[in-house]
């Protein structure tokens, strides 16, 4: 990349190059502060049970929460976050959604195996 081509991050994994903003060095007091901010305003997210620290652009976060989905919420905000390098996700999740009955079971017509009479299956050697 050249002195004036700069990165725009819509997701950590999804780096555009731009005539965007260039990028600068934020303080972890900086970064720590808007983490706090985006958990705060996230309707997915209790951040009461969440406790964030940030060193040297590494952001970690830790605590418990009530299911999966708030755990993945409270990492995307942090990840979000300008100047965020890595994220340590640590929080705990209380509840554990169960798969339904019928989510487990496997799907009829499905056995262990390929069936006689499937193209592509080969006998069964005993």
């Amino acid at each position: 990349m050249d002195q004036g081509t700069y990165v725009t991050c819509v997701r950590p994994y999804q780096a555009l190059e731009s005539e965007a903003t260039p990028l600068v060095p934020r303080s972890d007091g900086e970064i720590l502060a808007d983490i706090v901010r985006s958990l705060e305003l996230d309707p997915w997210v209790n951040e009461q049970g969440v406790d964030a620290h940030v060193s040297q652009g590494v952001a970690t976060l830790e605590g418990e929460v009530d299911v999966l989905n708030e755990k993945r919420a409270a990492g995307d905000d942090a990840w979000d976050t300008p100047g965020v390098l890595d994220v340590n996700n640590n929080l705990r999740v209380r509840k554990l959604e169960r798969l339904s009955r019928a989510r487990r079971a496997a799907p009829s017509g499905r056995g262990a195996g390929p069936r006689q009479g499937t193209p592509g299956a080969r006998p069964r050697s005993r």
